[in-house]
């Protein structure tokens, strides 16, 4: 199984992270972010995994940095596993290097993932 997310710092006073296993093909590190009700993946990975996600409706997000971004597509059917649990879901796909796929809070809830910002940081 192939491992994504190499260089970034997933350390500090930002959202949570958690090891996630992307179509049972790739392990990232995952971005837990309850302020997102979507799960967004980045470009680089969607295409590292074959994902096809042209010619969707482009949607502009606010992101927690106060910066904007919009989506090049949403890739579908997408199955992430977080410890025991999998489910699949549908990530709308950026040309970003922040980080390789993020968890919002509709799939969090589903995964039975709960943060504690008192013990993260």
């Amino acid at each position: 199984m192939a491992v994504l997310s190499g260089e970034q710092d997933h350390t500090g006073p930002g959202a949570p992270h958690t090891l996630a296993v992307i179509s049972d093909r790739l392990y990232t590190i995952a971005v837990l972010d309850g302020g997102s009700t979507q799960c967004l993946m980045s470009k680089r990975l969607a295409e590292a995994l074959g994902y096809s996600f042209q010619g969707t409706k482009v949607i502009k997000h606010n992101m927690a940095d106060r910066s904007s971004a919009k989506t090049v597509g949403t890739a579908r059917d997408v199955k992430i596993a977080v410890k025991y649990k999998a489910i699949v879901v549908s990530a709308d796909v950026y040309d970003q290097e922040s980080y390789d796929f993020l968890i919002g809070r509709r799939a969090m809830h589903r995964l039975q993932i709960n943060t504690s910002w008192v013990e993260y940081g």
